[in-house]
């Protein structure tokens, strides 16, 4: 199934509520918070792309999200917290090929070009 169809939202929202993840669709920002995930209504093409992102960071284990909060931290640590986000992104793209979700050129574009925002 296609990554930006109905079938897919629904697989992906499936697995996260099997991990004891609810998925909620009322935030402005996407973002993973203490087994929740929300995921703005705006997001309609990429949805399932932001999903499987906060769901990577959902699965991340205690080593996985040590440099999480590294946003006010000293520039020396951002690639720690790039690190952090691939590991999210890989995650989630992991997730979406177990389940058959299909990604397409721009999906993985998409994947690409938030993750370097993190860089820039």
């Amino acid at each position: 199934m296609h990554y930006q169809s109905e079938a897919a939202w629904h697989v992906l929202v499936t697995a996260a509520n099997n991990l004891g993840i609810s998925v909620q669709c009322e935030s402005t920002a996407a973002y993973y918070c203490d087994g929740e995930i929300n995921i703005p209504k705006s997001y309609r093409k990429n949805r399932v792309l932001a999903l499987a992102h906060e769901l990577g960071h959902a699965m991340q284990d205690e080593f996985d999200t040590r440099y999480r909060k590294m946003d006010d931290m000293d520039p020396k640590f951002r690639a720690l917290q790039f690190a952090n986000e691939w590991n999210a992104w890989k995650r989630g793209y992991d997730k979406m090929t177990e389940l058959g979700i299909e990604l397409d050129d721009h999906a993985i574009k998409f994947m690409d070009k938030y993750l370097f925002s993190y860089w820039g």
